[in-house]
């Protein structure tokens, strides 16, 4: 296996692990999350039942003592009898310890009940009577001089229990006498043995290990605790505590006093300042959810391995096609030593894409000419894809039907003064054009060849003859418009007859091509259709073609003398014709001689400058008008013929002279040479040759290198030799010739020269 194997291997290993890792660890979080929340619900629970049960309790006792205030006050006031000894004095004291006694045996955490009188200053306790001097708590008596409040909580405070004669921690609970504010001489005083109020938080039902359960008062001071070591405490020091007793009631997250991670849930007590807290450390929650975390690790571990073993067999099958593509690329040599098959495969890849790029270049290049190619060849009759032309088309993107179709040719009308560039952007424009206006109201497609942009339209509702030249000529007027508004020149179009058939494209196609040819007759700008010019009747197709062809042959020849012959012939032909063949007829010949003349490459606004051919004709009334019409205009073809043939001549001798005077060095040089580079005969340059400079050829091109020899004897050093070769000669002719034309020798030329 190569390292493409192990990538693979390891890739879907982490691809399987890491989300069972993960819903591994998202199903321990919510387990944890749900025995949290398990356990603030158990916090809050016990927190409201100690707080009814704690403040109940401290609330009866102080209804309690609200209530035996009230009878106190009944025993002559709340003034303290007077120590005299009498009998009703000593009753009354009886009386009031009896009933400290009492207040004490009414409650279970109650430790000891005193009243203290204000104005007397002393305490009457159930052992005795004790002034404030020989009370030793100087705390409780500084609080009950200098406060006035009705009720009082003092301490946590340790003591000597009345009750077991140990010291135990207490707090004083103090009530006011009288009930009204205004008039306090005396108090109740109540220690509450805060052993006995811890030992109320001792037995509770606890899931969850070494929870702490406190009573703080609003100094963070420990009144009660779970665990009794903790009364008197200032928990005030530690930050988990000091940030909860500002807060009413909640629940915290926070580190505990001794710095583990706890949940801390606390509520405030009906007594004022007063907060019941209960400290869950996490580790015991944790310890809770071990069988779940047991559960979520099998599980977890099972599923890893079964991702193991998934990877394992998905690996091997997708290495296949990667040691495929590595065979295929590499051949078997790889096998035998190591390769990083990304890096190969990477490669392969690469030049694929590469190559691919390269293709999809190339392809839209050519594309369009391909496409032109295709499109062209079926309307030629050659479909070269398939037998359903309209689905073959539809694969190309284009959508069209064969119901009722015509065929358009387009060109524009001065072809011959623009250069091929300007041609190609032509091509490019009018196809554009035509295939934006043609796909807006109907369907067809369009493409060129050479310089005649083609296409063919099928005509919705033309199923007459009137509806389909109205149809055809108002979309070829919007085709020109568009095409002279947005790029300046005019086109004609040709155009075929309607047709209905997919075979009969061919058909339309060359009667387009066809109809195009008399714009040379219709002029600029103009819309031919093919029915109007030649119409399909068999009178029309018996007329002499040798005789047409012969006309133009003799046009060509400049032959005046034999066209007024031809035209002879013709008139006597047409004699018993109808006016209106002998006009079809004409218009046909005019166009052939138009569409020969064009061949020849002229246009028709070199010849007929601003002339219009076709309302001319269509002016005369007799044959004999019409003969004599054709006469003139063939003379004055001919006669643009004969000045064509003086200026092509006189360009034909400039450019050869030209060619002369470059290259007279070349010994190979000679009239036929020349006559080849200018694309004509031997014997038509040596005849304009002559007409135009007054000599022949050879006597140009020698008297240009004695010019040359004259000028290198005079003013270089040169040999004879070197001279000869360098205007082209052997140095026999050199000498030969020279000699013919100087009537002295080189040698003898040089010495005159230098005298």
């Amino acid at each position: 296996m190569g390292r493409a194997y192990y990538r693979l291997f390891i890739s879907f290993l982490v691809l399987v692990v890491v989300p069972v890792l993960a819903f591994g660890i998202f199903a321990y979080n919510i387990s944890v999350l749900s025995i949290q929340q398990e356990a603030i619900k158990f916090n809050k629970t016990l927190l409201d039942v100690y707080k009814e049960k704690i403040d109940g309790m401290l609330s009866e006792i102080d209804t309690s003592f609200i209530q035996n205030g009230l009878v106190i006050e009944t025993f002559d006031g709340v003034n303290l009898p007077s120590s005299t000894g009498d009998y009703l004095t000593q009753k009354k004291l009886m009386n009031i310890n009896q009933f400290v006694m009492h207040l004490t045996a009414n409650s279970s955490v109650i430790d000891d009940a005193m009243i203290y009188y204000k104005h007397d200053k002393v305490f009457i306790t159930s052992n005795g009577r004790f002034d404030e001097k020989s009370f030793k708590n100087e705390d409780v008596v500084f609080q009950l001089k200098n406060n006035n409040a009705n009720v009082l909580w003092l301490g946590p405070r340790w003591t000597k229990s009345k009750r077991s004669g140990r010291v135990i921690p207490v707090i004083s609970y103090v009530r006011q006498l009288p009930l009204l504010s205004a008039y306090k001489k005396a108090a109740f005083i109540v220690d509450i043995d805060l052993y006995l109020l811890s030992s109320m938080m001792e037995h509770y039902e606890n899931n969850y290990e070494s929870p702490r359960l406190y009573l703080l008062d609003s100094n963070g001071v420990v009144i009660a605790a779970a665990n009794k070591q903790f009364i008197g405490k200032d928990l005030s020091v530690y930050s988990c505590i000091s940030q909860i007793l500002s807060k009413e009631e909640g629940n915290e997250f926070r580190d505990n006093i001794d710095g583990e991670p706890s949940i801390i849930s606390f509520l405030p007590s009906s007594i004022p300042g007063w907060k019941y807290v209960i400290v869950t450390p996490i580790q015991s929650l944790m310890a809770g959810s071990m069988l779940i975390k047991r559960g979520i690790v099998v599980v977890t571990m099972f599923f890893i391995v079964i991702g193991i073993v998934t990877s394992l067999l998905i690996s091997k099958r997708l290495y296949k096609p990667v040691k495929s593509i590595i065979l295929s690329w590499q051949g078997n040599d790889y096998i035998n030593r190591k390769v990083d098959e990304y890096a190969v495969i990477n490669d392969y890849l690469s030049t694929l894409q590469r190559r691919n790029k390269d293709l999809e270049k190339r392809w839209k290049n050519i594309w369009p000419v391909v496409k032109d190619k295709i499109l062209l060849d079926i309307l030629k009759g050659r479909n070269v894809i398939g037998n359903n032309i309209a689905d073959d088309l539809s694969s190309y993107g284009i959508n069209i039907k064969f119901d009722n179709f015509v065929t358009l040719a387009a060109e524009i009308d001065d072809m011959k003064n623009m250069s091929n560039i300007d041609k190609e952007v032509f091509l490019f424009g009018v196809k554009n054009v035509v295939e934006e206006i043609i796909n807006t109201e109907y369907n067809g497609f369009a493409t060129s060849e050479d310089y005649t942009v083609v296409f063919v339209v099928n005509l919705p509702q033309a199923k007459y003859y009137l509806d389909y030249k109205r149809t055809v000529r108002y979309l070829c007027f919007e085709i020109m418009d568009s095409i002279k508004k947005y790029m300046g020149f005019t086109i004609s179009i040709g155009v075929s007859r309607l047709y209905h058939k997919t075979d009969e494209l061919g058909k339309s196609y060359l009667e387009a091509m066809e109809a195009i040819k008399y714009r040379l007759l219709y002029g600029k700008h103009s819309v031919i259709f093919i029915e109007d010019v030649e119409p399909a009747s068999e009178g029309v197709n018996s007329y002499p073609y040798d005789k047409e062809k012969e006309l133009v042959m003799y046009i060509k020849a400049m032959d005046v003398k034999r066209v007024s012959i031809i035209l002879d012939d013709i008139v006597t032909y047409l004699k018993n014709k109808s006016c209106n063949y002998i006009r079809q007829f004409f218009i046909q010949l005019v166009g052939y001689i138009m569409i020969s003349i064009y061949d020849m490459g002229y246009t028709e606004s070199e010849l007929f400058e601003g002339r219009f051919l076709y309302g001319e004709l269509d002016s005369l009334e007799t044959l004999k008008d019409i003969r004599q019409w054709m006469e003139c205009l063939c003379r004055d073809i001919i006669t643009f013929l004969e000045y064509k043939h003086k200026e092509e001549s006189k360009d034909i001798v400039i450019k050869c002279k030209n060619y002369i005077d470059e290259h007279f060095s070349d010994p190979e040089i000679s009239l036929s040479v020349v006559a080849e580079k200018l694309y004509t005969s031997d014997s038509y340059l040596s005849r304009v040759f002559k007409e135009e400079v007054g000599m022949t050829f050879t006597e140009y091109l020698t008297l240009k290198r004695i010019e040359r020899a004259k000028q290198l004897l005079e003013f270089t050093d040169m040999t004879m030799n070197e001279i000869a070769e360098n205007i082209g000669l052997s140095l026999q002719s050199f000498m030969r010739v020279f000699k013919k034309y100087e009537q002295i020798s080189p040698g003898q030329f040089r010495a005159i020269k230098r005298k």
